[in-house]
């Protein structure tokens, strides 16, 4: 059987001191813990079906690379067993200390390794790459993820250039610094309503005034929501009270390269036919200085930040 190689998120800014465990315990984890989260059956999570199915792919002999986030890199192992089953549920992180799930335990699903000795950092040590080679939005994106060979190949060039070594000190989530947006490792948040986008997109198409007054349906479309055209599919697209076709685009969590690039894609394809043309995109979450960059980059696009609270409450008769 041929070697595979891997990526898995180590989210030390959600859990600091994570990766030291890690260490210690000679192993990988990710999360989703079990019975919210089962390994066989239907699921509803896109984020929690991909991780599975990539980890039961998973075998002996393979290599794990662990990225820590803020662009750095633990010392790859050897995997010697995958212990992903509900069953083996293993938490490396107490409850009450994963920012995101602070009310579980959290990335209890192993999958042990034997650390590379050559090639790669000290323990005490980690792999910082260059701003030059730093990729938008990080260097790994899923928590568990296959890497093709020229992939792996650039992380280990990385980690094994003593130039980048650095000691290792734990991250905590609120120190400046960090573009990246990986991918929870449980979703929703506890304690949260879940909402998802095309819910929202209803709520906002039917409450337009909440994002500015005057805004109405486009005339020249069919309908409001999801609006089809050459280059994509549209959130939404209005005219606002000057007459002013107005493009608006959601997104649901970090402000990314992704979705700005994408709302500047169908700018330029609306502004060939309308030129009275405006773009809004909301956003939940975006650190100040992401947010002055993107402003001075692409000063026509209208940024803004919501936030949407919901609740349900039952009451026994």
């Amino acid at each position: 059987m041929s070697q595979n190689y891997w990526s898995v998120i180590c989210n030390e800014p959600n859990a600091p001191g994570v990766w030291k465990k890690w260490l210690a315990e000679n192993c990988v984890a990710i999360g989703w813990p079990p019975p919210t989260y089962q390994l066989e059956g239907p699921t509803d999570k896109p984020g929690w079906d991909s991780a599975r199915a990539f980890a039961q792919r998973v075998s002996s002999g393979d290599i794990v690379v662990p990225y820590l986030l803020r662009y750095r890199f633990g010392i790859p192992g050897e995997v010697v067993k995958v212990a992903v089953a509900d069953s083996e549920w293993n938490p490396t992180v107490a409850k009450g200390e994963y920012a995101d799930n602070p009310d579980e335990p959290e990335l209890g699903r192993r999958i042990y390794v034997k650390w590379l000795e050559r090639g790669v950092p000290p323990r005490e040590k980690i792999a910082v790459v260059p701003p030059a080679d730093r990729i938008s939005g990080g260097m790994v994106k899923k928590s568990i993820f296959p890497l093709r060979p020229d992939i792996y190949a650039k992380f280990m060039e990385v980690i094994s250039n003593r130039a980048n070594w650095q000691p290792y000190v734990p991250t905590k989530q609120t120190e400046p610094g960090n573009d990246e947006q990986p991918e929870p490792s449980t979703e929703p948040e506890a304690g949260k309503l879940a909402i998802q986008e095309t819910m929202l997109r209803s709520i906002l198409a039917k409450n337009l005034g909440r994002i500015e007054p005057g805004l109405a349906a486009h005339p020249d479309f069919p309908k409001m929501e999801e609006v089809l055209f050459d280059l994509g599919r549209l959130d939404l697209l209005c005219m606002d009270s000057k007459q002013q076709t107005t493009i608006i685009e959601l997104q649901l969590g970090s402000l990314d390269d992704g979705h700005i690039g994408k709302v500047c894609r169908y700018f330029g394809w609306f502004s060939t036919k309308y030129p009275k043309l405006r773009a809004i995109l909301l956003y939940e979450n975006a650190t100040d200085d992401v947010l002055e960059a993107y402003k001075k980059a692409v000063p026509w696009l209208e940024l803004r930040k919501f936030h949407l609270t919901a609740d349900i409450k039952l009451e026994t008769s």
